[in-house]
């Protein structure tokens, strides 16, 4: 993890941060493998003096399973045991991990879809309100209800208003459009991100003739000379139902052809097998006809990885994995996580409580709407507003091939000395971009400026729509005489299930 976020022990985010040293981050997920070695507790100081949660006591889970690392571990299912429903007889009633995927997370801080009660999800949340943590990891998704339905929002509204730091996943059900689960806007949502690393095979078809590149992560080498089988693709192919079928036929080892190499998980390969591309499967066919049974052996091979902002680590444009195409903001937003940039922007766009309000305010969400998200009933509309001061601009084409629109932002420094930034764009055909004003000048630490950004957006003559991206470019603001430069993407998309004009 510290080489995908280039962090040193050294130098940047990591020692300044004093590697996170005092921080108490909560967890909610599938619950915790104590003796996992990621949360032994040597060198550690004693638990943070503000901290009042607890060790449960429960199912293959005791208070000696807590250390100064596992501060605390607890179980929420009142809300499942109330609604007549109980946990499957295989897992633990107790904070004890069954899937694994808690474990992940916890040693991570990062993770992917799962699914859990709703009420329970809130009392976990407001628990670690309760018990002190200064930072939250939800991996977890509830589909795309509204943002006062929505348990993670409504309670993690809560969690930013007493200062602490609340990341999500954006969960699983991409690549379509719209798809992004916990997106408030208090919320920071993180996507997942792939590795340059390639866990090569090799595919020897007889004595040496010919060799195919593949990939697997079987964790042998192995030479068969029968009962291989080989599964050729098609567009109703799915890597499971392959995987399926081998296990039926009890055979030794298996060529499988997929367009879906790139997205399998070490976990499919319980099983000898190789995938190949969809052309490489052809050769194999070519192969089968001509001759006996190919051999089959299998490879290691990785590479590291070190990508930042919104090139890869070749300088290149971030891929959308799910095309093979280069990416959009709408697949990597601003870019890829830049920790040590982070510790040093120059310049910030703020935000506090009240904002968050206004806009729920601005999108016409009622007075009881208003107040189960923000447990205010007295808060007037007065002050609605669309702009959030977020670092990005996204224009709605809502049936329509043209549209117009006024941002508003205000920008605060960070830097404890005097300094003066000019304004840049990168506008693609169908975009206009006008900004006023074109410099900006700040006094020092926590001056503000305020900007303004028009964006006209004209796809009439582009071709057909093709996905849910219209075009983007960029709005820079470059420090002068100094090394700052704070970049936000400007985005135009189609309204969601909206026929082009």
């Amino acid at each position: 993890m510290s080489q995908i976020l280039s962090l040193k022990k050294d130098i940047g985010l990591w020692p300044a941060a004093r590697f996170g040293d005092d921080m108490i981050i909560d967890i909610l997920d599938t619950g915790i493998w104590p003796e996992s070695e990621s949360f032994k507790d040597h060198g550690m100081p004693p638990v943070p003096k503000r901290w009042r949660g607890a060790c449960e006591i429960g199912m293959m889970f005791n208070t000696s399973n807590c250390n100064r690392k596992l501060i605390g571990a607890r179980l929420f299912n009142k809300a499942l045991k109330h609604a007549g429903r109980t946990l499957a007889n295989y897992d633990y009633v107790s904070p004890r991990d069954f899937y694994g995927h808690g474990t992940h997370t916890s040693s991570t801080a990062a993770g992917s879809h799962v699914i859990a009660a709703t009420s329970d999800t809130l009392a976990g949340i407001d628990q670690a309100i309760e018990d002190g943590v200064d930072l939250m990891s939800l991996s977890l998704g509830f589909g795309f209800d509204p943002l006062f339905q929505s348990p993670i929002s409504l309670g993690t509204f809560g969690a930013v208003e007493k200062g602490i730091f609340v990341a999500c996943s954006a969960a699983n059900s991409g690549p379509d459009a719209y798809t992004i689960m916990n997106g408030a806007p208090w919320i920071t949502t993180s996507g997942a991100g792939t590795l340059d690393r390639d866990y090569l095979a090799i595919v020897t078809l007889g004595k040496g003739n010919s060799t195919i590149k593949g990939k697997s992560v079987y964790p042998e080498n192995l030479y068969i000379s029968e009962k291989i089988v080989f599964c050729e693709f098609t567009k109703d192919s799915r890597i499971d139902d392959q995987r399926t079928e081998l296990y039926r036929t009890d055979a030794a080892g298996a060529i499988i052809v997929t367009n879906s190499t790139q997205s399998l998980e070490s976990c499919q390969f319980s099983f000898p097998f190789v995938a190949i591309t969809p052309s490489d499967g052809d050769k194999v066919k070519e192969y089968f006809a001509s001759t006996t049974l190919p051999t089959f052996t299998e490879i290691g091979a990785q590479q590291l990885f070190d990508q930042q902002d919104v090139t890869d680590n070749t300088n290149g444009v971030i891929l959308d994995i799910a095309t093979g195409k280069p990416g959009t903001p709408l697949n990597y937003g601003a870019g890829h996580v830049n920790p040590n940039k982070a510790l040093d922007p120059g310049l910030i766009y703020d935000i506090v409580v009240k904002d968050y309000i206004n806009y729920l305010c601005a999108i016409n969400y009622t007075r009881q709407e208003i107040a189960a998200i923000t447990r205010r009933i007295n808060y007037t509309c007065e002050n609605a507003n669309f702009d959030l001061s977020h670092p990005s601009f996204i224009v709605i084409l809502n049936n329509t091939n043209t549209t117009s629109y006024t941002f508003k932002r205000v920008l605060t420094s960070v830097v404890d000395y005097k300094t003066f930034y000019t304004a840049t764009i990168r506008a693609p055909a169908g975009m206009k971009i006008y900004f006023n004003p074109s410099s900006l000048s700040f006094e020092g630490k926590n001056s503000k400026a305020e900007f303004s950004v028009h964006v006209d957006v004209d796809l009439r003559g582009h071709g057909m729509q093709k996905s849910y991206i219209g075009n983007y470019g960029y709005l820079s603001w470059h420090e002068v005489k100094g090394k700052h430069i704070v970049r936000s993407p400007i985005v135009s998309a189609y309204a969601l299930g909206k026929s082009m004009l």
